[in-house]
């Protein structure tokens, strides 16, 4: 008898434990997350990516991510929140979001996500956990610019007359592994990012600062991640050098005349050789030699060099909308028009040079 009560208490169990596993759905979803190497220092000021991985099984669905106490104490700044999940070549979601770390005490939050079975009869919670860091301040330095990058270079610049007291110094800046957002050179009251893009990885920018006269030359400090040190970039005023202020853009092309007619010549005198060496094709180049000579009459004769600015034109140091404002037109005023770039034209104004919107010039 006992036997017989004893095999039926082990039956029950066994059934007991099916029904449980078959009342447990089957896990439909694993979450990974990378951190930057736990080998590498961190500095406040600079951009961090955390990567995750999520698996999602038998075709179940994401449907939600929630980052969990992410508030100031974190020290860090999330500037991709809503950045997209995108799939790999095995079916595995990815995606990277980026953090600014803004002191030295660093917490990255946990990321839970939410998914749901393909029926959505069932949904499953899968939490990555957060990591804390300490980072390094680099605000010791008073010639540090604020900005953490693998390289950076300034690859042209010019300096101008701004106004009695000061010059104006305009460069333009290629940097590798950072951003130039927060850049901040010295005490300067009148400095500031112009433009800035990202190409392939390379942002690419163009920066002001209005400096007294006495200055002989611009000097700043910024943060070079791959050696993991200060890198000091001084470039002396001269106020005869000639470059951004005329191109006024990153890299643009700007159009100026006497390089057009210049350029024009030169066709000329070449198919006035082509011409004479072969007898040949003499009637196609006679027909381009004269269509080259009608377009350089066109130009010296008949193209406007010259317009009126209109009262309360704003005269800009670049071809931006958010450019500094050089000053204000308050008389109609002639100007001479040696540039132009996009809308804008570049103009001479009581002997400064500037940019204009196009709307606000009448030509001759």
């Amino acid at each position: 008898m006992k036997r017989l009560q004893t095999f039926l208490w082990v039956l029950l169990f066994i059934f007991g434990v099916n029904l449980t596993q078959a009342d447990t759905p089957s896990k439909i979803a694993y979450l990974n997350v990378e951190f930057p190497s736990a080998d590498s220092s961190l500095y406040v000021g600079q951009d961090i990516a955390v990567k995750y991985s999520l698996t999602l099984l038998s075709q179940a669905k994401l449907v939600n991510v929630e980052f969990l106490e992410l508030s100031q104490k974190n020290n860090v700044e999330l500037k991709n929140k809503s950045t997209s999940w995108q799939q790999d070549k095995q079916g595995i979601l990815q995606n990277t979001y980026i953090y600014k770390i803004k002191g030295k005490n660093v917490t990255l939050p946990p990321l839970r996500v939410k998914v749901a079975s393909a029926d959505g009869s069932y949904e499953e919670e899968v939490v990555a956990s957060g990591a804390k860091f300490q980072a390094v301040e680099l605000g010791n330095n008073p010639n540090y610019a604020n900005v953490i990058a693998d390289s950076m270079e300034v690859v042209d610049y010019s300096a101008k007359e701004y106004d009695e007291q000061n010059n104006v110094v305009i460069f333009q800046i290629e940097s590798r592994g950072g951003t130039l957002v927060g850049m901040k050179i010295g005490q300067y009251a009148k400095q500031g990012l112009e433009d800035s893009k990202v190409v392939d990885g390379v942002t690419y920018g163009i920066y002001y600062v209005v400096l007294d006269k006495t200055l002989r030359s611009l000097s700043f400090d910024y943060f070079n991640l791959s050696n993991k040190q200060f890198v000091n970039i001084t470039l002396p005023i001269n106020i005869s050098r000639s470059s951004i202020d005329e191109s006024g853009d990153i890299k643009p092309r700007n159009t100026f005349l006497i390089f057009k007619n210049l350029l024009i010549g030169g066709l000329i005198i070449f198919m006035v050789l082509v011409w004479i060496v072969f007898k040949k094709i003499r009637k196609i180049s006679l027909v381009v030699l004269v269509v080259l000579v009608l377009l350089l009459a066109y130009n010296i004769f008949f193209s406007a060099t010259s317009g009126i600015a209109q009262v309360g034109a704003n005269i800009s140091i670049i071809p931006s909308h958010n450019s500094t404002i050089m000053e204000v037109v308050k008389t109609p005023t002639k100007v001479d028009i040696i540039g132009e770039y996009e809308e804008y034209y570049k103009i001479i104004i009581d002997s400064k040079v500037g940019w204009i919107r196009k709307e606000y010039v009448g030509k001759n």
